[in-house]
């Protein structure tokens, strides 16, 4: 193994020549090689790194944490600090692998390992020399492409070993050493701004020490904190891992109520710390939280026949994609969170050219490079001179929480200066009750923070009155000569006033909606100030506002729904927690209400003052249309929006209603279309007209419109997209609607529209198509009855409209021999398959896909009756023509093996079994996601046959993982969930035996 070392004392007149010289000197059989020279941060000496060709004896014969130590020779006459080089492999502490001249350093980044890790070795290439944190990232953190390095990169090594540990250290003890290390990094002339990158356990040591400095009322570490600006956390816990084969590893060592602690199983230690560690966010200026996650199973611990612990006990996934990506998850987080396709401790060692580094570094050098925009008119250390004015007329809001890759984004253009040639003009554009104002709202205060020169001003354009008091309070605020005369043209003396200042300003104009108010014959637009110095922010639900008001494209942020975690984070900020006990509830509601924060704060406040309980909320609101609006339409007291406007998501909805209604009629009729898409949101909502006819009239001519039929087909599209997701539970209500909307537009049995298949009935065809998918995901979902119900009628169809040849009534006769499999019916299933095979040889061939899944299909029936070797001979078969037509790797041959691996189950030939399941294991997670459900039917196979062999303990693991998997994915009553709970019973008593 090749082992790095490193050299600590190397005297700051020396260079790399010198130090190979020295070491060679000292032991030329060795073979010394200096990798790097960098200076340490307290500015007194370099250190390095190296390797050897032959490992010195007094390093080889070391005890650990004893390092090797080299006197220097100084003049005998002088009195100064004596020079002596250190030469170890631990690490430990803070070490500069790179360091740029100072005229080019602009930012610092600091990476820490995980559990059992090592600071240098966890960021090495296995089996390699490469280390990317040294070798790759410093040259490619530039400001230009191919210019200069601009950043420091460090490590950071504490006492990490699982086995055989003397540490008593806890998670705090472990985060408060890392904080001791940190303040000499704010003894400088100028304090940089400080990226870290965490892997693992190294993520939650980087909260601790962040909660540390964020409390502390040391100068040091108060410029330390503010100094923060992102964290890039590779992995890390934040709801727990499995920490069951790290355990055994720990056995009675103290280090063991450590590794407890991070498991997760509901630990107190780490729901305290995301407490804690929210907190401290919100005293921090602007960081950035970028969170990569594992997709591959990683090899666990244990121990062999010599009584060394090995990794190469049976996979898992150790950190679930939702315990790394905490702070990111849902549709809003996408852009936030990462995929690296590789095992837990592999996905931080990167290799030259490797493309999961090329996945990681532009996120990196992004984060640094906004960090460097934000910072560059501000001094860490010092305040400004000059504070600018401050016309705003909320305080900041103390319960806003995440939306942060919309506020990077926005900081990073809004600041005055960033455009020196221009006045930029940015718009957050969304639906009413997103939380437009209140992006702005905290955007306004950290502009503040970051530019305390610049003025902030706020102006309403809820109406007209409102913007003209607004002005009016700005002029006076800039001591406007006549502003306060009785006939001054107050909007125009403002525009001048910020048109020639200057001084660098932000004006926030919030609600520029109407249309009518921004280009009329007093147009507001018309009044707005330009100068270099300046920026404008809106904030609008109207697009066509954003138009008129001469917004680039690039510069309008579309803002939604939160994200599932966002939306849970405000819900606990405004709830009781013995509110919000039950996880899965507030789930559901925080979907009903589509994770609107406007939704959210009135529920919430609804539920606090009246003090009624979640599930009741939750079931008032799945009642009725009529009882969810009475909901959505209570007022609530809300002192950071304006006092003469109403509060309601209801009625913030109406009013983007309305005035679509007005500028735009023909949306009209596309929204009364697009409500069937969702039946969770009340008609009342889309609908203003006098009377029920009124509206029912509204809506038939919807239906009779071209967009009606458009939206149909979108609405398929989505079903299929979430169908193959595996989101059944959605795909059966998309299915349904769409269904309910293709018959209304077309009639059970209209052939109007051709072209689609042969010339025939397309409207047929598609109708066909829809209940035949509706009809697999609701035997997906478990509900088998239905389905085959559902399933009998689509085969009806087709053969009725498309003869029994067409390859879609085939299909849809394969699907119901699926469904009666699924049933229990599998002689019935087998003599459908067998017809249904017949005939797709006559029209496809005998290698044909769709052949090959009616074989494949044909010989699951055939083993679940007991037939096992009429069934082996048919899988092997469709297996070998797969793997020829499809390719090894395709999904469908993996459906072979699949079927193959399970027959030899049932044959009890288990050696064969457990070889084949582990291979379709590994490929299957490639290539559809660990979560996927047929990678979970191959892991409960797998886990089936362990069982079989006697091998309880691996069984176990499997078992686990399969029902939290299938619980996430289909629900805890789902028939495949309640199977592996079973069996992990079965498995569980085994262990007990």
């Amino acid at each position: 193994m090749d082992r790095t070392f490193r050299v600590r004392g190397v005297p700051l007149n020396w260079d790399v020549r010198r130090l190979q010289s020295f070491l060679t000197e000292q032991d030329d059989a060795a073979g010394p090689t200096v990798q790097s020279l960098a200076e340490e941060f307290y500015g007194r000496s370099y250190t390095a790194t190296i390797s050897y060709c032959n490992i010195p004896g007094p390093l080889q014969t070391a005890e650990p944490g004893r390092p090797m130590q080299i006197s220097l020779l100084t003049k005998s006459n002088e009195l100064t600090r004596q020079q002596i080089l250190v030469v170890d492999d631990g690490f430990h502490g803070i070490t500069t692998l790179y360091s740029p001249p100072q005229d080019d350093h602009k930012i610092d980044i600091i990476a820490i390992s995980g559990l059992g890790g090592h600071a240098f070795g966890s960021f090495k290439q296995r089996g390699g020399k490469h280390m990317w944190l040294r070798d790759a990232l410093p040259f490619d953190m530039t400001v230009k492409e191919g210019g200069r390095p601009i950043a420091r990169v460090m490590v950071y090594g504490y006492e990490s070993e699982v086995a055989q540990s003397d540490s008593i250290q806890s998670l705090a003890d472990l985060g408060t050493a890392l904080h001791s290390s940190l303040p000499p990094l704010a003894n400088t002339t100028t304090l940089k701004p400080i990226i870290f990158i965490a892997h693992s356990l190294g993520g939650l040591m980087v909260k601790q020490a962040i909660i540390y400095l964020s409390t502390s009322k040391s100068e040091d570490d108060q410029n330390l904190a503010r100094a923060i600006c992102g964290l890039v956390f590779f992995g890390v816990p934040h709801y727990g891992l499995d920490v069951s084969s790290l355990i055994h590893m720990a056995g009675d060592g103290p280090n063991r109520v450590l590794i407890e602690s991070l498991g997760r199983a509901g630990s107190r230690t780490l729901d305290l710390l995301h407490q804690e560690f929210q907190k401290a966010l919100e005293n921090l200026n602007d960081v950035e939280i970028f969170c990569f996650f594992e997709t591959m199973l990683s090899p666990t611990a244990v121990r062999d026949k010599t009584g060394t612990w090995q990794m190469k006990g049976p996979p898992a996934v150790l950190v679930t994609k939702q315990s790394a990506t905490h702070y990111h998850t849902g549709d809003q987080g996408l852009g936030r969170i990462c995929a690296i396709n590789r095992t837990h401790s592999e996905m931080v060692k990167f290799g030259p050219e490797d493309p999961e580094y090329d996945r990681a570094l532009p996120q990196i050098k992004g984060l640094a490079q906004r960090a460097l925009k934000a910072h560059r008119s501000q001094s860490l250390n010092s305040n400004a001179t000059r504070v600018g004015h401050w016309v705003v007329p909320f305080g900041r809001n103390k319960d806003f929480v995440g939306r942060e890759e919309i506020l990077s984004r926005i900081v990073g253009i809004v600041p005055p200066g960033v455009e020196d040639d221009d006045c930029q003009r940015i718009a957050i554009e969304g639906l009413g009750g997103v939380g437009k104002t209140q992006i702005a709202l905290e955007i306004a205060f950290r502009i503040k923070a970051l530019y305390p020169h610049c003025s902030v001003f706020w102006v309403p354009a809820v109406d007209a009155a409102h913007f003209e008091n607004a002005i009016l309070k700005i002029g006076q605020q800039l001591k406007v000569k006549g502003i306060d005369d009785d006939k001054a043209d107050v909007r125009s003396l403002v525009q001048i006033a910020l048109s020639e200042s200057h001084e660098e300003w932000l004006l926030i104009v919030d609600n520029a909606d109407d249309v009518g108010l921004l280009s009329g014959n007093a147009a507001l637009r018309d009044h707005l100030p330009f100068s270099c110095k300046g920026s404008i922010l809106f904030t609008t639900r109207n697009h066509e506002a954003v138009r008129k008001l001469g917004v680039r494209l690039s510069h309008v942020i579309h803002v939604s729904g939160m994200n599932k975690m966002e939306a849970t984070d405000l819900f606990r900020r405004n709830l009781d927690i013995k509110q919000i006990r039950d996880p899965q509830v507030t789930a559901e509601l925080l979907e009903s209400l589509a994770y609107l924060p406007l939704a959210i704060k009135q529920a919430s406040a609804y539920m606090d003052q009246t003090g009624i309980t979640m599930t009741r909320y939750l079931k008032l609101c799945r009642s009725n249309d009529e009882t969810f609006l009475k909901l959505l339409g209570k007022e609530f007291e809300d002192h950071r929006r304006y006092k003469d406007t109403q509060n309601p998501v209801a009625t913030t909805w109406l009013i983007s209603f309305r005035q679509i209604s007005r500028d735009n009629p023909l949306a009209v009729q596309k929204l009364q279309i697009m409500s069937i898409l969702a039946k969770d949101v009340p008609k009342d909502l889309l609908w203003t007209g006098e009377d029920d006819l009124e509206a029912e009239e509204a809506i038939e001519l919807g239906d009779k419109s071209t967009d009606g039929k458009i939206m149909a087909n979108l609405l398929v599209n989505v079903a299929e997209s979430n169908q193959k997701l595996g989101k059944f539970k959605k795909a059966e209500i998309l299915y349904r609607q769409a269904l309910e909307l293709q018959t209304r537009f077309l009639g059970k049995e209209h052939p109007s529209v051709l072209c689609i298949m042969d010339g025939v009935a397309g409207a047929l065809f598609s109708l066909g198509f829809t209940m035949n998918n509706l009809a697999l995901t609701l035997g997906r979902q478990g509900k088998l009855e239905q389905a085959e119900k559902m399933q009998r009628q689509t085969v009806e169809l087709h053969q009725k409209v498309l003869k029994a040849e067409h390859p879609n009534t085939l299909q849809s006769m394969n699907d119901l021999g699926y469904m009666l499999q699924e049933g229990g019916k599998y002689k019935e299933a087998e003599i459908l398959f067998e017809e249904t095979l017949r005939l797709r040889m006559g029209v496809h061939g005998s290698s044909h896909p769709k052949t090959l899944d009616t074989m494949g299909s044909l010989a699951v029936s055939l083993h679940a009756q007991g037939k096992f070797d009429e069934a082996a001979k048919l899988q092997r078969k469709t297996l070998g023509l797969r793997a020829k037509v499809l390719g090894t790797g395709h999904p469908h041959t993996l459906d072979s093996m699949n079927g193959v691996a399970h027959t030899l189950l049932s044959q009890g030939e288990l050696d064969k079994a457990e070889t084949m399941y582990w291979e379709t294991l590994e490929l299957r997670t490639k290539a559809l996601g660990i979560g996927h459900p047929h990678t979970l039917e191959t892991m409960d196979g797998l886990a089936l046959t362990l069982h079989a062999q006697k091998k309880y303990e691996q069984a176990r693991i499997l078992h686990e993982l399969t029902v939290d998997l299938r619980t996430e994915n289909f629900g805890p009553e789902h028939p495949d969930t309640l199977k592996s709970m079973h069996n992990l019973k079965l498995a569980l008593e085994r262990i007990e035996e």
